[in-house]
């Protein structure tokens, strides 16, 4: 029935030609994950730990605020550093009642609140209308 069960297992062309795919697939699948998840420029919670309140910036409110959070944005370092594609992600990932929210703004606000720049950010709030640029 098993026919020499004893000797030792030899690995041929088409096993390792397997291996050699499994390892790509899982580069590949990694590489996607960094490109079109943003887990690369999610920002992640700053490197301290600081939870910063999102809804300082305009344009987002406690649900927007939660959606970053659940896409490991928690801080205004964190949502400077996260690309605007990313943040688009987010949002239409969360259906059409967020899609319509333009977050260009968000990162360079997040910038001036990160650095207490507070005098700043509301002059530039003040030039937006409902987080978008009016120009």
């Amino acid at each position: 029935m098993f026919k020499n069960v004893t000797q030792a297992y030899d690995f041929t062309d088409a096993t390792l030609e397997i291996l050699i795919m499994l390892l790509g697939a899982f580069i590949l699948g990694w590489l996607f994950c960094k490109i079109f998840c943003g887990c690369s420029k999610s920002g992640a919670v700053a490197d301290d730990g600081q939870v910063d309140d999102l809804t300082v910036i305009e344009g987002i409110g406690p649900k927007i605020a939660e959606l970053l959070n659940n896409g490991n944005i928690y801080s205004y370092k964190a949502l400077e550093g996260t690309a605007v594609s990313v943040l688009k992600g987010i949002l239409e990932n969360a259906g059409n009642r967020f899609k319509m929210h333009d977050p260009s703004t968000w990162p360079k606000q997040a910038g001036l609140a990160a650095r207490g720049k507070w005098d700043e950010l509301e002059e530039y709030q003040d030039f937006l209308n409902g987080g978008k640029d009016k120009a």
